[in-house]
């Protein structure tokens, strides 16, 4: 239901002067589903009596505040299209996209190209990680004129992303069955998706990451952050089940070893499970091997060797343990460099043993704890 008159001073002010007038609508018909992008207006209720009573009101609040329909865009039958999506019966799917790689020439064109897939993404199973090429495109030269060029891998990308286009269908929420969270252990980053009979929504994680180490139980807690916002602000309500790749006692664990699981767990009362509902495309994602951590602990090890290992950026890297002692020089490299050093050649000079390792440096520490589950090295 498109408004015209004067409202394309600004996009902020128009998003703002909108919500303004629609306020008392909202107030006046809580049970009717209405949002606003700009001067774009959707409304959905159970009935079609309910949807045609708040459209006469907000036709009044709306001239009130000054703004008119444009009665002819106005749609009341099915297929309905809003800002790129056509609803249907049972779903919703994008309208037929075709990308024009040719006419994004420049970095800042191929900028507002990402944007409007990143806008489609919560219809779209491809995760973070197979998609990521496409935004590795924009490192290097930052200026907005500078030319790019698509990588093998970014080509591979972007062919996955037609064909999920070309695929796509995701399904409306039915508020009479319970809404799941499936955390599925993609590559790179974990993929969420909300759930009743089929897909609903996707939750994807950034392509940039905020860390340069990221264990991947970590990225499960930004997962589930993040789908905790959008099923408030989506859905207008928290999801009634959560299943997770994980088994109980790695939940425990978790909960006992890391403040960001033991906050999560401690906001949330619904039902956890780690077993998936039956479907192909759930199916489709493969168990990450790095999910969980099996080879570091932070208890020590019973009948291990123990190692020391310490350096510094202006001399050597060295390893103690028992009566053996290796040293190597570490004059080119900073010191924190050269204390992972230390630890990579403790590692390869033992590399059948368990060790207990000791180290001086917080840095090597923290690293050696995530490194074996962190998806990537930011």
């Amino acid at each position: 239901m498109p408004l015209i008159k004067q409202l394309a001073y600004s996009p902020t002010m128009c998003q703002m002067y909108a919500a303004e007038a629609l306020s008392p609508i909202r107030n006046k018909y809580p049970e009717t589903y209405i949002i606003h992008y700009m001067d774009d207006i959707l409304l959905a209720g159970r009935t079609q009596e309910q949807v045609l009573q708040t459209y006469a009101d907000l036709q009044q609040a709306l001239a009130s505040a000054g703004l008119v329909t444009a009665p002819e865009k106005v749609q009341q039958k099915m297929p309905y299209q809003y800002l790129g999506y056509t609803i249907q019966q049972v779903g919703i799917a994008p309208q037929k996209l075709q990308f024009k790689i040719a006419e994004l020439p420049t970095l800042h064109q191929w900028q507002k190209f990402l944007g409007e897939i990143q806008w489609l993404r919560s219809t779209f199973q491809i995760p973070t990680g197979d998609i990521k090429p496409l935004y590795d495109i924009l490192k290097g030269d930052s200026s907005p004129t500078s030319l790019w060029e698509l990588t093998p891998e970014a080509k591979a990308a972007l062919a996955q992303v037609e064909q999920a286009l070309l695929d796509l269908h995701v399904q409306q929420v039915d508020y009479g069955r319970p809404l799941q969270l499936l955390v599925l252990p993609s590559k790179f980053s974990p993929t969420g998706m909300f759930w009743q009979t089929g897909p609903i929504y996707w939750v994807h994680l950034s392509a940039s990451p905020t860390k340069v180490l990221n264990p991947y139980y970590e990225l499960v807690i930004q997962l589930l952050w993040r789908a905790k916002e959008l099923t408030l602000a989506t859905f207008g309500k928290m999801f009634d089940n959560l299943v997770l790749p994980y088994v109980q006692e790695m939940i425990d664990t978790l909960q006992k070893e890391h403040e960001s699981w033991c906050l999560f767990l401690c906001t949330f009362y619904s039902q956890i499970d780690n077993h998936y509902p039956k479907h192909e495309l759930i199916e489709s994602f493969k168990v990450c091997s790095f999910i969980f951590p099996r080879l570091v602990t932070q208890s020590p090890l019973h009948n291990a060797r123990t190692v020391f290992t310490d350096a510094s950026g202006n001399g050597y890297a060295v390893v103690v343990s028992e009566n053996i002692t290796e040293h190597v020089s570490t004059s080119n490299m900073s010191a924190q460099q050269a204390e992972l050093f230390a630890l990579q050649l403790a590692l390869q000079m033992f590399p059948t043993e368990d060790l207990n390792i000791y180290t001086d440096s917080c840095y090597v520490a923290k690293a050696i704890m995530v490194t074996e589950t962190a998806p990537y090295i930011g």
